[in-house]
């Protein structure tokens, strides 16, 4: 499924926007040869070796010399991997780094749309969330957080690759996130972010109830009532929430014409999202 999801990012970056991506230059790391150096004589030691604590150290120092920084090595132990495959030497950095996969999210996201194929292939890798965990677990995703503060950042023309991710991802966590850093700092829309958190309340406690063979007759239809609502919204990623959960919780919410409205949809992600047969119903670990 996400070998289908990434290869047609290119092609929903047109519709969606592309004003403000970054160049392919901005996108690319060059490498430091001092950095790149001690990092093929790390390749080439063995775990639980003196040889390797000693190259972890002395690119541990490398890290904290001001012009360099954390941030710089563990880029350049990604770029190594990428050029070098099936060698690892951004594991052992992270470990000695004591760096977790958010705080490796944080640094490799500007990346996300590379042109460089190999190194492409490992920032996704790292970044990505699984579509096949529970939303509850998916909130408490490091790497879902950031690429929600990435997204955050860059509401005018967001990246439609890493929009997918999220959705697919974590859609409720997206929603929730996005709707307090977009709509947050303006008072007008302070009735419309309210009117989200709500509808998302609604939907979690529905899915819950299903799941947990709690939910009554009718139950579901306020939910579905404030879905059909959202479906209207004239921002697109609140439609796109409202896609996703009626992709991921088909077997529990209907809204039939909200369903129909969101199949012509001006925007493709939201299109792609409802019309999605690749996985029906909710994720294993919500059933």
């Amino acid at each position: 499924m996400w070998l289908t999801l990434i290869l047609s990012a290119a092609i929903l970056r047109s519709a969606f926007g592309s004003a403000t991506a970054p160049s392919a230059e901005s996108s690319t790391i060059q490498p430091d040869p001092i950095i790149q150096e001690h990092l093929a004589k790390l390749a080439e030691t063995k775990r639980h070796t003196i040889e390797r604590s000693a190259e972890l150290i002395e690119l541990w120092k490398i890290s904290r010399q001001p012009e360099v920084r954390r941030d710089r090595v563990l880029l350049q132990a990604a770029l190594y991997d990428a050029t070098h495959r099936h060698v690892s030497t951004l594991e052992p950095i992270m470990i000695e780094f004591q760096v977790d996969s958010g705080q490796i999210a944080h640094v490799l996201l500007p990346y996300h749309d590379t042109p460089d194929r190999h190194l492409h292939d490992l920032v996704w890798n790292l970044i990505s969330c699984s579509i096949d965990q529970s939303t509850e677990m998916a909130g408490r995703d490091s790497r879902v957080r950031e690429m929600l503060d990435y997204l955050g950042r860059t509401q005018v023309d967001p990246p439609s690759d890493l929009v997918r991710q999220v959705f697919y991802g974590a859609p409720t966590a997206a929603i929730d996130r996005l709707s307090m850093q977009w709509l947050m700092n303006d008072p007008a829309q302070e009735q419309k972010r309210r009117a989200i958190l709500w509808t998302s309340h609604l939907v979690e406690d529905v899915v819950w109830k299903h799941n947990n063979r709690f939910l009554k007759h009718g139950e579901d239809d306020a939910a579905e009532a404030e879905l059909d609502k959202l479906s209207k919204s004239p921002e697109w990623w609140v439609r796109l929430y409202v896609a996703h959960m009626l992709r991921r919780h088909d077997d529990v919410l209907d809204a039939p014409k909200a369903r129909e409205r969101l199949k012509k949809d001006s925007n493709p992600l939201v299109v792609e999202a409802i019309n999605d047969k690749v996985e029906r119903g909710p994720p294993e670990t919500e059933r």
